[in-house]
């Protein structure tokens, strides 16, 4: 409620009025990957893998350079100067507005696949809890 005061437009809702500082925005980037699949998941393949586990956060890390220093400051650019605030508004001024509905659904369909297997997972753990005999 405090941090609604500040929403004026639409701008400020969906990209914080363009005014984030880069530390910041590393932050906001940070916390939206951050989740079970980066910890939990990680650790997991480090147990099972050993070392040659590094490419989940390695390949991420690599990822998130390339896109911080090349792609990030070409896209910011054009979204400022036509007004965008989604990956949809981008994708539909660079193509069609029917790749961006195909790109929308394939984010839905991938999204419900994470949510399935996170619930999948959490009944797995919680039948193994359930299976251990109670003292």
């Amino acid at each position: 409620m405090w941090i609604a005061r500040f929403v004026r437009h639409s701008a400020d809702f969906f990209v914080a009025g363009r005014s984030l500082t880069a530390p910041l925005l590393f932050s906001t980037v940070l916390a939206a990957n951050i989740g079970a699949g980066a910890t939990i998941g990680a650790a997991g393949r480090g147990y099972f893998d050993g070392i040659s586990a590094w490419w989940w956060n390695g390949s991420a890390a690599i990822g998130s350079f390339f896109l911080a220093f090349f792609v990030g400051p070409r896209v910011w650019r054009i979204a400022r100067d036509h007004n965008l605030y989604t990956t949809g508004d981008f994708l539909e001024l660079r193509y069609s507005s029917l790749v961006r509905g195909i790109v929308t659904l394939l984010i839905w369909l991938g999204t419900l696949s994470i949510l399935a297997g996170q619930l999948i997972a959490g009944a797995a753990v919680l039948d193994v809890v359930a299976d251990v005999p109670r003292w």
